[in-house]
């Protein structure tokens, strides 16, 4: 019986070892990752400081954000009868917008365009496009890219993106 206790109390005390062991290296790990991510980074610089107050930098950036701002709609369940027809899309640019676009439908898994419109000016719209790759049979998963141009330079002024779905019928 006395051997019993013995070996109990040697597992007691091996079980306490390890736990307190087991406590100060998670201490010691949480400290250093502590202090791994309370450093500043070293290329860091001290802001300037603006003369403008925050109303005029508020209208600032409004402006800002309504030049760059993209407004489109697009249908997000395209049907097509076979991978030949025309799809009924209802691409619209809306008249909030500044920029005309240009439209690119990509497949999500290979990223190939499968569509590219010319320019459509603000206030207009496509209701229906015909594809400029043949479609087989099935559902695909695509990215409809609405880029802004400006028309002076021909730059793009930003991009935007929705995800839509086509569904070759036959």
């Amino acid at each position: 019986m006395y051997s019993k206790k013995r070996e109990r109390n040697k597992l007691v005390l091996i079980i306490i070892s390890i736990l307190l062991f087991l406590s100060c290296c998670s201490a010691t790990f949480i400290k250093d990752n502590k202090q791994h991510i309370m450093e500043i980074d070293k290329g860091v610089e001290q802001l300037e400081i603006s003369k403008k107050n925050n109303e005029d930098l508020k209208k600032e950036l409004g402006k800002k954000v309504l030049e760059t701002q993209i407004n489109m709609t697009i249908n997000p369940f395209v049907e097509m009868k076979n991978g030949d027809s025309e799809a009924k899309i209802n691409i619209e640019n809306k008249r909030v917008n500044r920029y005309p676009q240009i439209v690119e439908i990509k497949l999500n898994y290979t990223g190939e365009i499968i569509y590219k419109s010319n320019l459509i000016p603000v206030g207009y719209q496509l209701k229906n496009i015909k594809l400029n790759k043949f479609l087989d049979k099935g559902v695909y998963d695509c990215t409809a890219f609405f880029s802004s141009y400006d028309e002076k330079t021909g730059q793009i002024i930003g991009t935007a993106g929705a995800n839509i779905s086509i569904n070759v019928k036959g």
